[in-house]
């Protein structure tokens, strides 16, 4: 039976994408525009009216971090419409497949209360309340709320790629004082989560939307990953690398709540300075061919 994978032109999608068809799954990718929303729902319609997949996998969905009235838009219908809408369309013409959606450590405060950071991390809360309606009416559905993860070929501005950058390429980075915790995943444990929380919602029992976190469970100051990136990278210090620039961001993060379950069975064995090594190793690269320094961008810093 056909996996589906919507977003897989993303970076997780990407990696989804190879690890599926690696192992000989046959996988359908599909994109997803806002724009084009009822357009897309109506060929998933007849997609699954012609063979139900055995499993639903959505990647995409927007991150925009702002909160106007387009972007809340652009937000409800991509992370909030969509997965409730699939939801409904698998609730009544396949409901023995199994649908996985990823959400965000930013949805939780400190102490494990629904506190969204922003309105992307809103707009994934109010979509696992849509997916426990739907569960109750037996979906088989389950949210991965991913901490932050990297690996090859990641485009985001992410703060641990924004430091790769600044060290291959040695272009200066400014930054907030660094004392935001993080978890760092890598991208390949992620692709193992999944795998387990698929074989969960299969062998389990329906009537229930799981959530678990993936998380590496090495909570640290984003000046701790710094440093250990420079250690990685064979650097005693880095001047171009400039923490205390910029302030703190509304809302910031100093700690992480620990308690949120991982998919059963899993544990991340992706070591932290491998990762970061091969992170490392990828940008230089990267770097060398492009042969000239690229400025960074203050606003997505950490």
């Amino acid at each position: 039976m056909t996996l589906v994978l919507i977003g897989a032109g993303g970076f997780l999608g990407s990696h989804l994408a190879a690890h599926l068809a690696g192992r000989g799954e046959a996988v359908l990718p599909l994109s997803y525009r806002p724009e084009r929303h009822r357009a897309f729902l109506d060929a998933f319609l007849d997609m699954i009216r012609a063979g139900p997949p055995s499993a639903v996998l959505y990647a995409g969905g927007s991150q925009n971090g702002r909160d106007d009235a387009v972007a809340l838009e652009e937000l409800s219908l991509s992370n909030v419409v969509l997965p409730a809408a699939i939801a409904a369309l698998l609730r009544d013409h396949a409901p023995e497949c199994c649908l996985v959606t990823y959400g965000t450590s930013w949805q939780t405060g400190e102490q494990g209360v629904e506190e969204p950071f922003n309105a992307y991390a809103a707009s994934k809360t109010a979509a696992e309340a849509f997916l426990r309606h739907f569960a109750l009416d037996g979906v088989r559905s389950a949210t991965l709320r991913l901490y932050d993860t990297y690996g090859p070929g990641d485009r985001r501005n992410k703060v641990v790629n924004l430091i790769a950058d600044a060290i291959a390429r040695r272009s200066d980075l400014a930054m907030s004082s660094g004392g935001q915790v993080i978890e760092l995943v890598h991208v390949r444990d992620v692709l193992a989560a999944t795998d387990a929380t698929l074989a969960e919602l299969r062998q389990g029992p329906p009537g229930r939307h799981l959530v678990y976190a993936v998380r590496s469970g090495q909570p640290l100051r984003i000046l701790d990953v710094l440093a250990t990136m420079l250690r990685v990278a064979g650097l005693e210090k880095a001047e171009f690398i400039r923490p205390g620039v910029y302030p703190y961001r509304r809302r910031e993060r100093f700690a992480l709540f620990p308690d949120t379950p991982t998919p059963p069975g899993w544990r991340p064995v992706v070591p932290l300075e491998a990762g970061l090594r091969e992170l490392i190793e990828e940008r230089r690269r990267i770097a060398g061919a492009a042969g000239a320094p690229r400025a960074s961008d203050p606003a997505a810093m950490g």
